[in-house]
């Protein structure tokens, strides 16, 4: 009995950290989403902004808006086919 307990404890251990590392993993795209929008925007990562989010780990189609300095972008990008950016008007 006392085996068990101490396995089912370094499971639900071993499961928290497998977790936790995914989820640090994930919330690391933003950079990656501005590396993409950067060429378009003429920015650097740094004074990008992304909004409007969907999609996302996990998913075949991810898409955001980022923005810099007055000008926006829409990107997107899905496994099948790449993905690219398109130039919006930001609301006044």
């Amino acid at each position: 009995m006392l085996q068990s307990t101490y396995t089912n404890k370094h499971i639900m251990r071993t499961c928290i950290a497998i977790l936790a590392a995914t989820l640090l993993t994930a919330c690391g795209t933003t950079e990656y989403q501005k590396t993409i929008a950067s060429p378009y925007l003429s920015c650097t990562n740094e004074d990008i902004t992304i909004e409007d989010e969907a999609g996302g780990w996990m998913t075949a189609h991810e898409g955001w808006v980022a923005t810099c300095r007055g000008k926006a972008v829409m990107c997107v990008e899905t496994r099948d086919s790449g993905g690219g950016c398109n130039y919006i008007k930001l609301p006044k």
